[in-house]
Protein backbone atom coordinates (compact mmCIF):
# COMPACT_ATOMS: atom_id res chain seq x y z
CA UNK A 1 0.00 0.00 0.00
CA UNK A 2 1.22 3.19 -1.52
CA UNK A 3 1.53 6.55 0.98
CA UNK A 4 1.73 9.97 -1.15
CA UNK A 5 3.83 12.47 0.35
CA UNK A 6 2.18 15.89 1.34
CA UNK A 7 3.83 18.73 -1.10
CA UNK A 8 5.69 21.25 0.78
CA UNK A 9 4.77 24.70 0.64
CA UNK A 10 7.95 25.97 -1.04
CA UNK A 11 6.92 23.70 -4.22
CA UNK A 12 3.53 25.34 -4.23
CA UNK A 13 4.45 29.10 -4.10
CA UNK A 14 6.20 28.96 -7.78
CA UNK A 15 3.19 27.94 -9.44
CA UNK A 16 1.06 30.61 -7.80
CA UNK A 17 3.74 33.35 -8.61
CA UNK A 18 3.40 32.02 -12.06
CA UNK A 19 -0.34 32.53 -12.35
CA UNK A 20 -0.87 35.37 -10.71
CA UNK A 21 2.16 37.36 -13.50
CA UNK A 22 0.28 35.26 -16.69
CA UNK A 23 -2.94 36.97 -14.91
CA UNK A 24 -1.09 40.78 -15.22
CA UNK A 25 -0.02 40.20 -18.31
CA UNK A 26 -3.17 39.80 -19.88
CA UNK A 27 -4.89 42.52 -17.77
CA UNK A 28 -2.29 45.21 -19.26
CA UNK A 29 -2.75 43.97 -22.53
CA UNK A 30 -6.52 44.64 -22.30
CA UNK A 31 -6.06 47.92 -20.82
CA UNK A 32 -2.59 49.49 -22.64
CA UNK A 33 -4.79 49.49 -25.88
CA UNK A 34 -7.36 51.85 -25.23
CA UNK A 35 -4.82 54.50 -23.03
CA UNK A 36 -2.70 54.28 -26.62
CA UNK A 37 -6.15 55.13 -28.47
CA UNK A 38 -7.20 58.18 -26.37
CA UNK A 39 -4.10 59.57 -26.28
CA UNK A 40 -3.19 59.74 -30.15
CA UNK A 41 -6.73 61.26 -30.25
CA UNK A 42 -5.59 63.85 -27.75
CA UNK A 43 -2.51 64.20 -29.24
CA UNK A 44 -3.60 64.62 -32.90
CA UNK A 45 -6.49 67.22 -31.79
CA UNK A 46 -3.58 69.59 -29.95
CA UNK A 47 -1.46 69.31 -33.26
CA UNK A 48 -3.89 69.79 -35.92
CA UNK A 49 -6.58 72.52 -33.89
CA UNK A 50 -4.40 75.48 -32.67
CA UNK A 51 -5.96 77.69 -30.10
CA UNK A 52 -4.46 80.68 -30.70
CA UNK A 53 -5.31 83.25 -34.16
CA UNK A 54 -4.69 81.34 -37.41
CA UNK A 55 -2.18 82.98 -39.52
CA UNK A 56 -2.20 82.07 -43.30
CA UNK A 57 0.92 81.06 -44.55
CA UNK A 58 2.37 82.43 -47.67
CA UNK A 59 4.25 79.96 -50.46
CA UNK A 60 5.52 82.12 -52.87
CA UNK A 61 6.59 86.07 -52.74
CA UNK A 62 3.95 88.12 -54.65
CA UNK A 63 3.81 91.80 -55.57
CA UNK A 64 6.78 94.30 -55.05
CA UNK A 65 8.58 91.83 -52.92
CA UNK A 66 8.84 89.27 -55.74
CA UNK A 67 9.58 91.98 -58.47
CA UNK A 68 12.61 93.26 -55.86
CA UNK A 69 14.11 89.79 -55.29
CA UNK A 70 13.84 89.25 -59.25
CA UNK A 71 15.60 92.89 -59.94
CA UNK A 72 18.57 92.19 -57.42
CA UNK A 73 19.07 88.46 -58.94
CA UNK A 74 19.20 90.13 -62.13
CA UNK A 75 21.69 93.00 -60.97
CA UNK A 76 23.69 90.10 -59.25
CA UNK A 77 24.05 88.32 -62.73
CA UNK A 78 24.53 91.26 -64.32
CA UNK A 79 27.81 92.51 -61.96
CA UNK A 80 29.04 88.96 -62.78
CA UNK A 81 28.90 89.19 -66.38
CA UNK A 82 30.71 92.42 -66.24
CA UNK A 83 33.55 90.77 -63.94
CA UNK A 84 34.24 88.22 -65.58
CA UNK A 85 34.04 90.55 -69.38
CA UNK A 86 36.46 93.30 -67.81
CA UNK A 87 39.01 94.74 -69.88
CA UNK A 88 42.03 94.66 -67.99
CA UNK A 89 45.40 96.40 -69.93
CA UNK A 90 47.80 93.59 -70.53
CA UNK A 91 51.15 94.76 -69.16
CA UNK A 92 53.54 96.73 -71.06
CA UNK A 93 56.06 93.77 -71.40
CA UNK A 94 53.51 90.82 -71.96
CA UNK A 95 51.94 93.75 -75.11
CA UNK A 96 55.28 93.78 -75.73
CA UNK A 97 55.66 89.61 -76.34
CA UNK A 98 52.67 89.34 -78.05
CA UNK A 99 53.40 92.13 -81.04
CA UNK A 100 56.72 90.07 -81.66
CA UNK A 101 55.17 86.34 -81.92
CA UNK A 102 51.89 87.82 -83.89
CA UNK A 103 53.18 91.17 -86.35
CA UNK A 104 55.00 89.16 -88.84
CA UNK A 105 52.42 86.79 -89.47
CA UNK A 106 49.33 86.56 -91.05
CA UNK A 107 46.36 87.80 -89.55
CA UNK A 108 44.53 84.20 -90.00
CA UNK A 109 46.95 82.77 -88.03
CA UNK A 110 46.78 84.69 -84.98
CA UNK A 111 44.63 83.35 -82.15
CA UNK A 112 41.06 85.29 -80.93
CA UNK A 113 40.99 86.49 -77.41
CA UNK A 114 37.71 86.75 -76.37
CA UNK A 115 37.84 89.38 -73.90
CA UNK A 116 40.04 91.68 -76.20
CA UNK A 117 37.63 90.68 -79.29
CA UNK A 118 34.98 92.55 -77.00
CA UNK A 119 36.67 95.62 -75.88
CA UNK A 120 38.23 96.44 -78.95
CA UNK A 121 35.71 95.34 -82.06
CA UNK A 122 33.51 98.59 -80.34
CA UNK A 123 37.17 100.66 -80.84
CA UNK A 124 37.48 100.33 -84.39
CA UNK A 125 34.07 101.07 -84.67
CA UNK A 126 34.42 104.13 -82.44
CA UNK A 127 37.32 105.18 -85.07
CA UNK A 128 34.90 105.20 -88.00
CA UNK A 129 32.59 107.26 -86.24
CA UNK A 130 35.28 109.80 -85.67
CA UNK A 131 36.36 109.67 -89.35
CA UNK A 132 32.97 110.35 -90.25
CA UNK A 133 32.43 113.17 -87.72
CA UNK A 134 35.30 114.73 -88.92
CA UNK A 135 33.98 114.46 -92.76
CA UNK A 136 30.72 115.62 -91.78
CA UNK A 137 29.21 112.46 -93.08
CA UNK A 138 25.87 111.26 -91.01
CA UNK A 139 26.53 108.46 -89.36
CA UNK A 140 23.61 106.29 -91.08
CA UNK A 141 25.32 106.64 -94.52
CA UNK A 142 25.64 103.80 -96.40
CA UNK A 143 28.94 102.26 -95.01
CA UNK A 144 29.09 99.14 -93.64
CA UNK A 145 31.96 98.38 -91.04
CA UNK A 146 33.78 94.71 -90.32
CA UNK A 147 35.88 95.10 -87.20
CA UNK A 148 37.44 91.34 -86.68
CA UNK A 149 39.52 91.37 -83.72
CA UNK A 150 42.16 89.10 -82.61
CA UNK A 151 44.64 88.76 -79.84
CA UNK A 152 47.29 91.95 -80.68
CA UNK A 153 45.67 93.09 -84.24
CA UNK A 154 42.34 94.00 -85.70
CA UNK A 155 40.94 93.70 -89.48
CA UNK A 156 39.10 96.70 -90.37
CA UNK A 157 36.90 96.56 -93.75
CA UNK A 158 34.67 99.38 -95.27
CA UNK A 159 32.44 99.25 -97.64
CA UNK A 160 29.92 101.82 -99.49
CA UNK A 161 30.23 104.76 -101.98
CA UNK A 162 34.34 105.16 -103.19
CA UNK A 163 34.45 108.75 -102.55
CA UNK A 164 32.64 108.15 -98.55
CA UNK A 165 35.08 105.10 -98.04
CA UNK A 166 38.24 107.26 -99.37
CA UNK A 167 37.53 110.30 -97.25
CA UNK A 168 37.02 107.93 -94.15
CA UNK A 169 40.44 105.89 -95.22
CA UNK A 170 42.27 109.69 -95.57
CA UNK A 171 41.41 110.63 -91.77
CA UNK A 172 42.19 107.16 -90.13
CA UNK A 173 45.58 107.42 -89.48
CA UNK A 174 45.75 110.80 -88.28
CA UNK A 175 43.56 110.10 -85.19
CA UNK A 176 44.89 110.03 -81.70
CA UNK A 177 44.08 109.15 -78.16
CA UNK A 178 44.85 111.31 -74.95
CA UNK A 179 47.94 110.40 -75.33
CA UNK A 180 49.66 110.37 -79.03
CA UNK A 181 48.73 108.57 -82.03
CA UNK A 182 45.71 106.07 -81.83
CA UNK A 183 47.93 103.23 -83.96
CA UNK A 184 50.82 100.90 -83.56
CA UNK A 185 50.32 99.85 -86.86
CA UNK A 186 47.81 100.67 -89.59
CA UNK A 187 48.58 98.59 -92.88
CA UNK A 188 45.87 98.77 -95.95
CA UNK A 189 45.71 95.07 -97.42
CA UNK A 190 43.46 93.27 -100.08
CA UNK A 191 39.67 93.34 -99.18
CA UNK A 192 38.36 90.06 -99.03
CA UNK A 193 34.60 91.13 -99.40
CA UNK A 194 32.80 92.67 -102.60
CA UNK A 195 30.58 95.61 -102.20
CA UNK A 196 27.16 94.65 -101.98
CA UNK A 197 24.20 96.35 -104.38
CA UNK A 198 23.49 100.07 -103.14
CA UNK A 199 20.30 99.48 -101.56
CA UNK A 200 18.81 103.27 -102.49
CA UNK A 201 16.80 104.23 -105.43
CA UNK A 202 17.03 107.07 -107.63
CA UNK A 203 13.92 109.12 -107.92
CA UNK A 204 11.92 107.82 -111.06
CA UNK A 205 11.95 109.89 -113.99
CA UNK A 206 8.18 111.29 -114.06
CA UNK A 207 8.22 111.76 -117.80
CA UNK A 208 8.94 108.29 -118.65
CA UNK A 209 6.36 106.28 -116.35
CA UNK A 210 3.57 108.86 -115.80
CA UNK A 211 4.02 107.93 -111.89
CA UNK A 212 4.72 110.69 -109.37
CA UNK A 213 7.07 109.52 -106.03
CA UNK A 214 3.79 107.58 -104.34
CA UNK A 215 3.50 105.47 -107.48
CA UNK A 216 0.24 107.22 -108.61
CA UNK A 217 -0.16 108.18 -112.05
CA UNK A 218 -0.49 112.00 -112.59
CA UNK A 219 -3.44 113.03 -114.72
CA UNK A 220 -3.22 113.37 -117.93
CA UNK A 221 -0.47 110.78 -118.34
CA UNK A 222 -0.30 107.92 -120.63
CA UNK A 223 0.98 103.90 -119.59
CA UNK A 224 4.31 103.53 -119.68
CA UNK A 225 3.90 101.69 -123.06
CA UNK A 226 2.87 104.81 -124.93
CA UNK A 227 6.00 107.09 -124.97
CA UNK A 228 5.48 110.49 -126.41
CA UNK A 229 8.44 110.64 -129.30
CA UNK A 230 11.90 112.77 -128.20
CA UNK A 231 11.76 111.70 -124.40
CA UNK A 232 14.86 111.83 -123.01
CA UNK A 233 16.47 109.12 -120.98
CA UNK A 234 17.65 109.85 -117.15
CA UNK A 235 20.74 111.78 -116.76
CA UNK A 236 23.97 109.90 -116.03
CA UNK A 237 24.10 111.94 -112.87
CA UNK A 238 21.17 109.96 -111.31
CA UNK A 239 23.16 106.71 -111.45
CA UNK A 240 23.89 104.79 -108.68
CA UNK A 241 27.56 105.94 -106.90
CA UNK A 242 30.74 103.08 -107.32
CA UNK A 243 30.48 100.68 -104.39
CA UNK A 244 34.06 99.77 -102.91
CA UNK A 245 35.58 97.35 -100.19
CA UNK A 246 38.84 98.64 -98.25
CA UNK A 247 40.94 96.56 -95.43
CA UNK A 248 43.09 97.80 -92.95
CA UNK A 249 45.27 95.50 -90.53
CA UNK A 250 45.81 97.64 -87.42
CA UNK A 251 46.81 97.28 -83.79
CA UNK A 252 46.67 100.23 -81.00
CA UNK A 253 49.64 102.20 -79.56
CA UNK A 254 47.91 101.52 -76.16
CA UNK A 255 46.42 98.61 -74.33
CA UNK A 256 44.32 100.48 -72.26
CA UNK A 257 42.06 102.80 -74.90
CA UNK A 258 38.53 103.53 -74.51
CA UNK A 259 36.08 104.65 -76.82
CA UNK A 260 36.12 108.21 -75.00
CA UNK A 261 39.59 108.69 -75.51
CA UNK A 262 39.51 108.20 -79.72
CA UNK A 263 39.60 111.81 -81.67
CA UNK A 264 40.21 113.42 -85.02
CA UNK A 265 42.66 116.04 -85.76
CA UNK A 266 41.96 119.19 -84.41
CA UNK A 267 39.51 118.00 -82.00
CA UNK A 268 39.42 119.96 -78.49
CA UNK A 269 41.60 117.64 -75.56
CA UNK A 270 43.62 115.53 -78.44
CA UNK A 271 47.13 115.12 -78.41
CA UNK A 272 49.22 117.22 -81.06
CA UNK A 273 49.05 115.33 -84.17
CA UNK A 274 52.08 113.27 -84.96
CA UNK A 275 52.86 111.71 -88.64
CA UNK A 276 53.65 107.93 -87.44
CA UNK A 277 56.74 106.45 -88.92
CA UNK A 278 56.68 104.99 -92.63
CA UNK A 279 57.79 101.72 -90.99
CA UNK A 280 55.37 101.50 -88.38
CA UNK A 281 51.99 102.99 -90.36
CA UNK A 282 51.38 102.86 -94.37
CA UNK A 283 48.69 105.39 -95.46
CA UNK A 284 45.96 104.73 -97.41
CA UNK A 285 46.85 106.14 -100.80
CA UNK A 286 50.25 104.25 -101.02
CA UNK A 287 49.76 100.77 -103.11
CA UNK A 288 48.04 98.60 -101.51
CA UNK A 289 50.07 95.51 -99.84
CA UNK A 290 48.40 92.26 -100.14
CA UNK A 291 47.50 90.37 -96.77
CA UNK A 292 50.52 87.56 -96.54
CA UNK A 293 47.76 85.58 -95.13
CA UNK A 294 45.32 85.87 -98.42
CA UNK A 295 48.07 85.47 -101.14
CA UNK A 296 50.07 82.75 -99.44
CA UNK A 297 53.48 80.94 -99.74
CA UNK A 298 55.45 82.17 -103.45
Amino acid sequence: MTTSEPKSPASSAPASTESKRAQAGRLLSWVIAPILAVGAVVLQINLDVPTGEIVPRTSKKKGPARAQARAEARAQARDKRRRENRWDARPAVRVGRLRESWLHRPLAEELIDRRFRRHHDPLMRTAVSVARRQLEIEQRASVQIYPLCHTIRCALELCGPEDRVGAIAEILPQLTDRVGPLWHTLVEVESTREPRADSATSTTDVGDSGMDVTGKRKPGKKKSGQKKSGQKKPAAADAAPAQICRRWIASFERDAVTRLEIRGPGESGAAPKASPKPSRVQRPNSPTVPDPGLTGPG
